[in-house]
């Protein structure tokens, strides 16, 4: 996919995966997404091309977040949505 996007003509490509609690996609705790970044980092090295680094974040009923803050600083942009417990509410869910 890689070799694909840069033999096209992209500039770049981001890779995002679900944090923890999202069983459903096989989200990914902490730990899991430093090996994985390690990895984009290691291959978009070698290819010379970047790929830009990304998590869809959950938020949970209580509003906070099911990854620590610290872990995200290794992002390049995180997305935080709403899968579980979404309220026909308006006022709750925001």
């Amino acid at each position: 996919m890689l070799l694909q996007s840069k033999k096209n003509g992209l500039e770049y490509v981001a890779m995002t995966n679900h944090s923890s609690s999202l069983k459903v996609a096989h989200g990914l705790d902490s730990q899991r997404f430093m090996e994985l970044n390690a990895g984009i980092e290691e291959i978009s090295s070698r290819l010379s091309f970047p790929v830009l680094k990304g998590v869809e974040l959950e938020i949970l009923r209580d509003g906070s977040l099911d990854l620590p803050v610290n872990s995200l600083e290794e992002m390049d942009y995180v997305l935080a949505a709403l899968h579980q417990y979404v309220s026909p509410d308006r006022k709750e869910n925001t």
